[in-house]
């Protein structure tokens, strides 16, 4: 008698379903994708505190219990949202960081502003959803908010004791952590004036704040 096959591991899915997780997989992150691009838009043309559910739904073309499967209420959907964004906004401004290594301090500023502003321009909305309307979001944001100031101050820590000969004396992390804010402070008027995050001007005023900083001594 030959022996019969061996059997395979319930542990292995049959082709067809793996396809068909797989699929809905693929449409399951489709959907968030266009959630976190709805929300975004929305909180952008209303204002965080304005901002619905029923709004986010509609920009996605999602059905309600589409958004609960995978968010608990729209501030867990902005957080997301807004933790992805600034995800992608550190890497850019890192890369741009670590490329003008050994530069002469004006580069090493306007090298990760240019590579925030730049990014932070490319995403329709953004600006004013996370610069302008996100200041008056929740604690979560709020949270996020205060981490990503201060991976700022860490960056412009390791700028100003490369290039120490131009900086003309030590700079404290309270000042850093101000320099940020003053940077913010003007990306958030340029946006509520209608102005393009990217532009060169709001750079080079962004770029020359952060140098008279840097250099006031």
């Amino acid at each position: 008698m030959s022996a019969s096959p061996p059997s395979k591991p319930d542990s292995v899915p049959e082709p067809a379903t793996a396809r068909r997780a797989a699929t809905r997989d693929a449409v399951a992150q489709a959907q968030r994708g266009r959630m976190l691009a709805a929300v975004v838009q929305a909180v952008a043309e209303r204002g965080y505190a304005a901002t619905t559910v029923a709004h986010v739904i509609a920009g996605a073309g999602v059905s309600r219990r589409t958004f609960y499967e995978q968010f608990t209420d729209l501030d867990d959907c902005f957080v997301a949202a807004y933790a992805s964004a600034l995800a992608g906004l550190q890497q850019a401004v890192r890369q741009a960081s670590a490329q003008a290594v050994g530069r002469p301090l004006a580069e090493r500023v306007r090298a990760p502003l240019a590579a925030y502003l730049a990014t932070l321009g490319a995403v329709p909305g953004a600006a004013r959803a996370f610069a302008a309307a996100a200041v008056g979001a929740s604690e979560r944001v709020a949270a996020l908010r205060s981490a990503a100031l201060h991976q700022w101050v860490l960056l412009w820590r390791a700028t100003a004791d490369d290039c120490r000969a131009e900086t003309h004396g030590p700079v404290s992390d309270a000042e850093l952590l101000a320099m940020v804010g003053g940077v913010e402070e003007l990306v958030r008027d340029a946006v509520q004036r209608g102005a393009d995050p990217g532009s060169p001007a709001l750079r080079e005023a962004a770029v020359g704040f952060a140098l008279a900083v840097l250099r006031a001594r």
